[in-house]
């Protein structure tokens, strides 16, 4: 009897929630601060920094990579990073 009641519940949410998308989705639109003022002249033209503010520059001290340090060392070879198939042949 419980799964009788739970299915028409569930069978009534159903049909309530299609019938309120039906009609489409309600939600009221709501205009941004662009859209009512897109008419309107411009005013000012500033800068978008103010005036006092100074160009520091890159205050990032050099910090050199291994590679840099390293870039005259000479070449050795190195191995594969793949590992060779083992000979399995027999002799």
């Amino acid at each position: 009897m419980k799964g009788i009641a739970k299915a028409i519940l569930v069978g009534g949410l159903i049909a309530v929630a299609q019938g309120a998308l039906a009609d489409g989705p309600s939600v009221s639109f709501q205009s941004t601060y662009a859209d009512r003022h897109s008419s309107d002249p411009v005013r000012n033209t500033g800068t978008a920094f103010p005036t006092e503010a100074r160009d520091m520059g890159p205050n990032v001290t050099f910090q050199s990579t291994y590679a840099d340090r390293h870039a005259n060392d000479p070449v050795r070879s190195a191995g594969s990073a793949f590992a060779t198939p083992l000979d399995t042949s027999s002799d």
